[in-house]
């Protein structure tokens, strides 16, 4: 049995197949590549305008400084939950240094992380001005316990 490689249930009848390669006479590839290079010039055509196409889905507008603004009232908010809590404990009777000392360290860590976050807000920002507010209040407390201006005499 003799089997025919080029017969098969897709192939070209050879008709066709002998009329494409009669239509091209064998030229190298140099000829061919330079035909397409002289065939594909650019033309005087002006070129494709592109049309604009709305969005299905509404986007909405991110305002970047409004993540800044958020954590900044946040982190605020830390630092002045921190300030009540010791403004508790210095009225409390005794002595209770340990635990002081506890807090003007949270105070202290708060208060640095706070430093990059009033870089990031714009001047003109009645926040940053609370802000630096509440860091100088954090400071001097800080300073203060650490001069030792509340210890029992």
């Amino acid at each position: 049995m003799k089997i025919d490689g080029t017969q098969g249930p897709h192939s070209i009848p050879d008709s066709e197949q002998n009329k494409s390669r009669t239509e091209t006479p064998d030229r190298g590839f140099e000829d061919i590549f330079k035909q397409a290079l002289h065939t594909n010039e650019p033309q005087s055509v002006a070129p494709p305008t592109t049309a604009f196409v709305r969005p299905t889905i509404p986007v909405a507008e991110i305002d970047p400084q409004a993540g800044d603004r958020d954590k900044a009232i946040e982190k605020m908010d830390q630092l002045l939950d921190l300030l009540e809590d010791y403004r508790r404990q210095l009225l409390q009777p005794g002595d209770h240094a340990k635990e002081l000392d506890k807090v003007v360290q949270r105070l202290d860590a708060r208060r640095a992380s706070l430093g990059s976050v009033l870089d990031g807000l714009p001047d003109d920002d009645a926040l940053k001005g609370l802000l630096n507010q509440s860091l100088v209040t954090a400071a001097v407390e800080s300073f203060k316990f650490h001069r030792g201006d509340y210890l029992a005499a």
